[in-house]
């Protein structure tokens, strides 16, 4: 038996029509699919291979899970946004974007998060759930209750050396299309950059001005007068762009360990890793003091 509990009802909702559930949005073809149109996109899947094929053609942040008669199918986009985990005891299966019950920790696991703070491949701190990592995908035999996991993307590929000139023509061609999808999906929403002293950040903003968005904001956070917070704000007034400074005081991170810390952590953790702290703070403080743009569209 196969129980289906898909609950993240927060900034993007899951939308079940027939046999298919989807959440977030993705680009195929340079088109914006969303809700009905991501479910669209799906409807005719009713094997392996086509689904794979639907998968490899998308672009974006989103997960899946499609019921057929004798199988379900479910996948995560490349970077995980949107978790899909897996309870299998006896023959009962639980598939699921958050871990409610059974909560048996795995000492073994335990020891190997302490090394690396993050467990490995598909297991959790849990015994009897497991995870869908970045560009995974899940196939399960519901007659026979065989679940398999897979990979429709590698992330590791190998690299073809090429004259400068064709890399840079390469480059210039994916920053524009990179581009193009952040407008069009951020849709007059304001972007916001989390803009630090290093080249990452800088040149997410630079391209972000060159293509003439009016909407963009950035922020950056740390102790006052280091180095990097210097280059942000230099950047940002050669840029023209709106800039926040968030100072990292004692008092400013005494929130940590709070409710409003612990409910983060516990919608991000997915007893498979830490919740990412850094940003958690500036954001916090932004969205308090009211200066976070309602809907802002967070590039990082």
């Amino acid at each position: 038996m196969i129980d289906i509990q898909l609950t993240y009802q927060l900034c993007h909702q899951w939308q079940t029509e027939n046999h298919i559930s989807v959440i977030g949005s993705a680009f195929a073809f340079n088109e914006l699919l969303q809700g009905n149109e991501l479910i669209q996109f799906f409807k005719d899947c009713d094997d392996e291979t086509t689904f794979i094929d639907r998968l490899q053609k998308l672009s974006g942040h989103f997960a899946v899970v499609i019921t057929l008669e004798d199988k379900l199918l479910a996948a995560v986009d490349l970077i995980r946004t949107f978790p899909i985990l897996l309870h299998q005891q006896d023959k009962q299966i639980i598939i699921t974007d958050k871990i409610t019950s059974d909560i048996e920790i795995d000492n073994h696991e335990v020891d190997i998060f302490k090394k690396v703070y993050c467990t490995l491949e598909n297991n959790t701190l849990l015994k009897n759930w497991k995870q869908l990592q970045a560009g995974q995908y899940l196939v399960i035999d519901s007659k026979n209750d065989l679940v398999n996991i897979k990979t429709y993307f590698h992330h590791t590929k190998e690299s073809k050396i090429e004259p400068d000139f064709i890399s840079i023509k390469k480059l210039n061609a994916l920053e524009k299309k990179i581009v193009q999808q952040t407008i069009q999906y951020a849709n007059n929403r304001t972007i916001l950059v989390p803009l630090s002293g290093g080249y990452d950040s800088r040149y997410i903003l630079a391209l972000l001005k060159q293509s003439n968005y009016e909407h963009i904001e950035c922020y950056t956070y740390g102790k006052k007068n280091s180095y990097e917070v210097l280059i942000a704000k230099n950047v940002a007034e050669k840029l023209n762009i709106k800039w926040h400074f968030i100072e990292y005081t004692d008092e400013l991170l005494d929130i940590f360990f709070t409710e409003e810390w612990q409910q983060y952590s516990n919608l991000n953790h997915h007893y498979s890793s830490l919740p990412h702290e850094q940003d958690f703070f500036a954001l916090h403080y932004l969205k308090k003091q009211q200066l976070l743009p309602l809907n802002a569209v967070i590039i990082n």
